[in-house]
């Protein structure tokens, strides 16, 4: 079967991930894992405040410092993409989430994040 399954290694490495850059002091608005219409593969969002694109190198630098301290990760650099809290995709996702406080993972039905065709997140 040709499709990708998000699996629960991947998650958990996720939210390790997440924790790892709060440590550091990066801010986290939003985190999510999105499998998108274009290319069928899942990728990590991470909605930050701590993302400027003038400085984005700076950004990732400190994910790859992260992840660097997480053995073994089932999560790679080209598998995250940082994006500034205030993009329509974090907004929506968001939104999403607070539909449903006090859940730490929420399935989004919808079929756009922002201007991004999805198919899960």
């Amino acid at each position: 079967m040709d499709t990708e399954l998000l699996v629960d290694n991947r998650i958990e490495d996720g939210q390790k991930l997440v924790a790892e850059l709060v440590i550091a002091g990066f801010d986290v608005s939003v985190a999510f894992w999105v499998k998108t219409s274009e290319e069928g593969l899942w990728f990590l969002y991470i909605g930050s405040t701590s993302v400027e694109p003038s400085i984005i190198g700076d950004a990732y630098r400190t994910l790859y410092a992260c992840l660097s301290k997480i053995p073994d990760p089932w999560v790679g650099m080209s598998e995250v993409k940082l994006i500034q809290a205030s993009n329509p995709i974090a907004k929506d996702a968001m939104a999403a989430r607070d539909r449903q406080p006090g859940h730490l993972l929420v399935r989004f039905q919808g079929k756009r994040l922002g201007n991004l065709s999805i198919e899960e997140a």
